[in-house]
């Protein structure tokens, strides 16, 4: 069994992203990264981590980082996985590649992060437990008064509150304003954000982001305090959803916290059906 690094992002989906796609939902992650980064010029291929272990060529287990961001590793619960987990953190020692955290699939993520608090005399912190959902058809929900609206450039400013607001409630991050207000303008400007208007004003708002060949992530579903138990979400949420199935995704897709009980319950009544869990840990 060996590791085998690209500095290359081309070269590494050339050799990765066929196991990928067989999961696509469970995997949408990791591949919506990759081809976000295949086509972004900005992207400092010198602080990319790009790694696949294999045995006889058959890809065992599969690391991605973007510094500062945690490492992402993606594999199957199998005899082989121990020793791929191995040679992996041997290979980040070895080179003194530092991780910030680690995320994926829970059982993989349990076994990888206890064999480095092993070797490291580090300490884990369980920042998140995420479930996924997939969607391939709409129940019928009921939907609120008002209307569902491409969010535009003129609610900038109520969306880049919105975002801050959401990144410390939901992620526990602090957001600087102008940061901020850069990423949702950006966002704004390629189509990517939604919004439920009641009586001409944005009450709730979603995004679509990670597109892959077949499915495509909902993201970013945010409703301010003061407008919430009137079903905005979920209206915003299930329109969204329809009309990305629509454009010919077979399926959508969603992470959650399972820590969060209304938004899980929300999605499920939407149709969304969970196919696996995720774990999140910041190591310290």
């Amino acid at each position: 069994m060996e590791i085998t690094k690209y500095n290359n992002i081309k070269l590494y989906l050339k050799d990765v992203e066929e196991d990928l796609l067989r999961n696509e939902v469970k995997n949408n992650l990791p591949i919506g990264i990759l081809y976000s980064l295949k086509g972004d010029k900005d992207v400092k291929k010198k602080d990319l981590f790009l790694s696949r272990v294999i045995d006889k060529n058959n890809n065992i287990l599969l690391a991605i980082m973007t510094p500062p961001k945690n490492l992402i590793i993606v594999g199957d619960d199998n005899n082989k996985l121990d020793e791929a987990i191995k040679v992996l953190i041997d290979y980040l020692l070895t080179n003194s590649i530092d991780i910030p955290g680690v995320i994926g699939d829970k059982k993989i993520v349990e076994k990888f992060k206890n064999k480095w608090l092993s070797q490291t005399g580090l300490e884990a912190e369980l920042f998140m437990s995420q479930r996924i959902f997939k969607l391939s058809k709409l129940n019928q929900v009921k939907i609120s008064s008002g209307k569902f609206r491409e969010v535009q450039l003129t609610d900038l400013e109520i969306i880049k509150e919105w975002y801050i607001d959401f990144c410390q409630e939901s992620l526990s991050k602090e957001l600087e304003e102008e940061k901020a207000k850069k990423h949702v303008k950006k966002a704004i400007e390629a189509g990517n954000y939604y919004g439920w208007e009641k009586d001409g004003k944005l009450v709730s708002v979603a995004a679509r982001a990670r597109n892959t060949k077949n499915a495509v992530a909902v993201n970013f579903v945010y409703t301010p305090e003061e407008y919430r138990g009137n079903g905005y979400a979920t209206s915003t949420v299930a329109k969204l959803s329809q009309e990305l199935l629509n454009e010919g995704y077979k399926y959508c897709c969603l992470f959650t916290d399972l820590a969060n009980p209304i938004s899980n319950s929300i999605y499920k009544k939407i149709g969304y059906e969970p196919i696996a869990d995720y774990m999140v840990y910041n190591f310290k």
